[in-house]
């Protein structure tokens, strides 16, 4: 992480109030507890929009021709019981609504491509924000997700897909949206790529090192990462964890 990171780092956080306490279990401390946290979520989206406009003028001149972006995307739990095991216990979600006024090409060139991470109860949503950025839909690819112990591919003795949450069926799998702006240019190793890669899963939220493969035999770079956790050499990032998951 570079000095400038570490900074925009904590800078992205210190003016994000504390996260709301539970206060108690009648209706009415439930009903106060969960109205402190929308105005805490509130603030945290505002606080970001103001540090990504900042960060998209530091690097107007980047012209990355492919990003990657993993959205702390905002789900709503059928009840208290699940919300646990939701992403809101695990980091800062921020709803769509603040996500689609992101000026995320700004930072591309003329002619680009990007790649969102998406999931299945949100996905159309997650489309209509690429959509709202400015992309068009061109593809998708999904990460297959194996168990942390899990090795080499489906069909192995030695591997097992996982078991996650979900709302109709429980979840083992990822998706990686494609959009573009303008004729970006694919790289011919592209075309080789098959639309599902397998790998075991990781922290909650991590993504494997394969995605910034995958966009690299994609399209040439420079490349920019938003809502970045995982450093990685050639790519400029933007996020409030910046290295939290190391180095790929």
């Amino acid at each position: 992480m570079t000095t400038d990171q570490a900074a925009l780092a904590l800078d992205m956080t210190a003016a994000v109030p504390a996260r709301a306490p539970a206060i108690g279990n009648t209706p009415l401390e439930i009903k106060s507890a969960r109205a402190l946290e929308r105005l805490r979520r509130q603030a945290n989206a505002e606080q970001m929009l103001v540090d990504f406009k900042q960060f998209a003028r530091a690097h107007r001149d980047l012209r990355a021709k492919g990003l990657m972006i993993d959205c702390p995307w905002e789900y709503e739990n059928y009840s208290r019981k699940g919300e646990h095991k939701g992403a809101a216990a695990k980091y800062d979600c921020i709803p769509i609504a603040y996500l689609e006024q992101m000026p995320v090409a700004e930072l591309g060139a003329p002619d680009h491509a990007i790649f969102v991470w998406a999931t299945t109860p949100l996905l159309d949503q997650q489309i209509g924000c690429m959509k709202a950025w400015g992309y068009r839909y061109v593809g998708c690819e999904a990460w297959c997700k194996g168990t942390s112990s899990s090795t080499g591919e489906p069909g192995d003795e030695t591997w097992k897909a996982n078991f996650g949450t979900g709302y109709v069926r429980r979840g083992c799998a990822e998706y990686l949206l494609i959009g573009a702006i303008g004729k970006p240019e694919w790289l011919p190793g592209c075309r080789k790529l098959r639309n599902a890669f397998f790998d075991p899963i990781r922290e909650h939220s991590s993504k494997p090192d394969a995605q910034y493969e995958r966009v690299e035999q994609s399209v040439s770079g420079p490349y920019a990462e938003i809502f970045s956790r995982r450093d990685r050499e050639g790519w400029v990032h933007f996020g409030n964890e910046l290295g939290k998951f190391g180095e790929a």
